[in-house]
């Protein structure tokens, strides 16, 4: 799936074929790795020290840096990719691994002292208020960056309002990667103001972010092609409806997770049909029927649904889909569509096909896996009709 915000450099089969793989706790404390240009260290261990003179791309996940880590490792000025994972950096942490490169004076973008740094991941770091500060530090020194992978770290909006102040000084950036970091409508307000020429953005699993906060965002960052929102709060989308028809470069945008009921959804996807952009859509884990939205009670059983319950009307965003489908000026770029665990059933199926046979999209993929009640319809299609017997309840895969 090529739309979907852009991943680190160790993501993907060539990573795995080509870096050279390091345990600490294995190794014979040699420092030096040879004439590898992709390595990746697992555990410091016996290492003493871990000499990186002509690496490339280098990634420490869940090496044990700790606070005074990263004074192990040297060589590090001339790499292009660094990842620092799965350890605890402090504040302390960060400012010894800042020292690892030169510091050039402030100014000139293209002075050859700054340091040749373009994708840097922090992920799962702990990085919370405490060393904010040294995280706005460190990211200075690389006035060349263009991807920055904070996942998974407590940041909070004061640690937001800090990596902001900073983009001002990444005039190269791409790539913002702030899923999990504890964020409000006020973080991403003030990131649609900082970054505004970022093109990828990933703030997903941020329940305290609302539609409202990812509106202004959109209308704020006029070159954004990729968004991942997943798992955010977007129950209210009046404002995100407006702000997604006049987005002029979206091309993906994930909407997994995100509590949006069916005429909500129903909207979104009106509002998206005309995008002459849009590539991606991933709508998965919303109750987009009505029988969906029923589900969530705790009184319900999936063994007393019947086919009829079902209704195919305006309130099912599955049916707004087919029915944007059937038009040909509808979704003219689309090529994928992900729709997995929304409620669909047989009926919905059926719609989409008549939809495509109508109007055919040889190029669009579309993706209606893990709905168990299009399941619980496959498996009793053939079954005899509901009677005022006692029956076993049916097997749900």
């Amino acid at each position: 799936r090529p739309w979907l915000v852009p991943q680190p450099f160790y993501a993907g089969e060539e990573w795995a074929a080509s870096r050279r793989l390091i345990s600490g706790a294995e190794s014979s404390g040699d420092p030096s790795f040879g004439n590898a240009t992709r390595l990746e260290v697992r555990e410091m261990g016996n290492l003493r020290e871990a000499l990186c003179e002509g690496v490339e791309y280098v990634r420490f996940c869940g090496a044990g840096l700790g606070d005074d880590g990263p004074s192990k490792v040297a060589g590090l000025a001339g790499v292009v990719g660094l990842a620092l994972e799965s350890d605890s950096l402090c504040a302390t942490g960060l400012d010894a691994a800042a020292s690892l490169f030169p510091r050039a004076p402030v100014g000139d973008f293209d002075d050859p002292a700054h340091p040749p740094l373009l994708e840097l991941s922090l992920r799962r770091n702990a990085i919370d208020g405490s060393a904010n500060g040294a995280l706005a530090r460190c990211l200075r020194l690389f006035p060349r960056l263009r991807s920055l992978y904070l996942a998974s770290n407590p940041l909070g909006d004061d640690g937001a309002r800090l990596v902001c102040d900073a983009l001002a000084g990444l005039p190269a950036l791409e790539t913002l990667e702030l899923a999990d970091c504890d964020l409000s409508d006020d973080a991403v307000e003030a990131l649609a103001r900082a970054a505004k020429r970022v093109r990828h953005v990933d703030l997903s699993r941020n329940p305290r972010v609302t539609g409202r906060a990812v509106a202004v965002l959109l209308q704020k960052c006029r070159a954004l092609e990729t968004l991942d929102v997943s798992g955010c709060a977007l129950d209210d989308v009046d404002a995100l409806v407006a702000a997604l028809r006049r987005a002029p470069s979206l091309e993906a945008i994930a909407l997994a997770r995100a509590g949006l009921a069916p005429p909500a959804a129903a909207r979104l996807i009106n509002a998206l049909a005309k995008s002459p952009t849009l590539r991606h859509l991933d709508l998965s884990d919303n109750p987009l029927t009505p029988l969906a939205a029923r589900q969530r009670d705790k009184h319900f059983f999936l063994d007393k649904i019947l086919p009829a319950d079902d209704r195919l009307d305006s309130t099912c965003a599955l049916c707004a889909a087919a029915a944007a489908l059937r038009k040909p000026a509808a979704f003219p770029n689309l090529r994928a569509l992900i729709l997995n665990d929304v409620g669909a059933r047989k009926p919905h199926d059926r719609l989409f096909r008549a939809a495509l046979a109508k109007t055919p999209r040889p190029d669009l993929y579309l993706d209606l896996r893990a709905n168990p009640l299009l399941l619980r319809d496959d498996l009793h299609a053939d079954a005899a009709p509901p009677s005022s017997k006692r029956r076993d309840p049916p097997l749900v895969d």
